[in-house]
Formats: structure tokens, C-alpha cells, sequence
């Protein structure tokens, strides 16, 4: 299990620093044209750009990579609970997040819904080798 953890959390780590890196494009650079826009709803750079593209003042990929850095820790030292409950706050952010995609911003994000699928994985297989 600790295997998969590992990877899973590491295949989201490379994910949010892709973000990361997108999101300072943008900042750089209006004109910006990342690999995930493959039209207007289908776009990276409409979340990135949107007023919820920070929560409590930190961008959402620096919070998504720094998350996936302490799930890696976390699984590392085998603590089995606190990864139960790592990806439970994991889960809860993502249904969060997932809702201010869809409905506030109406948009779909690649890179976002890369994120929410490897967390309901994650949440599933700490559930299931946590809890049963």
C-alpha cells in the first residue's frame, strides 16, 4: 500500500508543479497559451486566473504540492491513521474544489481534475487498507 501511496502522491506532486509553473506564466505572460487549454471550456488558465485561484492567500498548486510533500512523509513513516486522516482533509478539499470548478468558474481543468482523481484514489486506498 505504502507503494502506491508513494507514487500516487508523486504523480501529484509533478502535477502541481506543472500548475505551479502555468500559474507564473500567466503572471508573466498575458498571453500565455498552456498545453491543457484546449478550448474555452476546457482550460487551465480560466481557474488560474479566477479570484479562487488563491484560498486564504496561498496559490492552490503551491497548497496541492506542499499536501502531496506531507502525504509522501506521512506514508514514508508508515503512520496508517494519520494518512487515513491526511486524505480525508485530501477528499474534503477536493469536493470543495470540485464544486468551485463546475459551478462557480464552469470550467473543466485538466490539471485540476488530474489533482481530485489521484486524491479519490488515495482517500479510497488509505480507506480501504486503514479502515477495514
Amino acid at each position: 500500500m505504502i507503494n502506491i501511496v508513494l507514487v500516487l502522491a508523486f504523480i501529484g506532486l509533478i502535477v502541481s508543479l506543472y500548475g505551479i509553473f502555468v500559474e507564473r506564466e500567466l503572471q508573466r505572460n498575458a498571453d500565455y497559451k498552456a498545453a491543457c487549454d484546449i478550448s474555452d471550456y476546457v482550460s487551465c488558465t480560466r481557474p488560474f486566473l479566477s479570484p479562487y485561484a488563491k484560498i486564504l492567500g496561498i496559490s492552490n498548486s503551491y497548497a496541492s504540492a506542499i499536501y502531496y510533500v506531507i502525504i509522501m512523509t506521512i506514508a514514508v513513516f508508515g503512520h496508517g491513521c494519520l494518512l487515513m486522516m491526511a486524505t480525508g482533509i485530501g477528499m474534503i478539499a477536493t469536493l470543495f474544489f470540485a464544486y468551485i470548478l463546475y459551478c462557480k468558474i464552469k470550467s473543466f481543468c485538466l490539471i485540476c481534475n488530474t489533482l481530485y482523481v489521484i486524491n479519490i484514489i488515495l482517500f479510497s486506498i488509505c480507506y480501504f487498507f486503514c479502515v477495514k
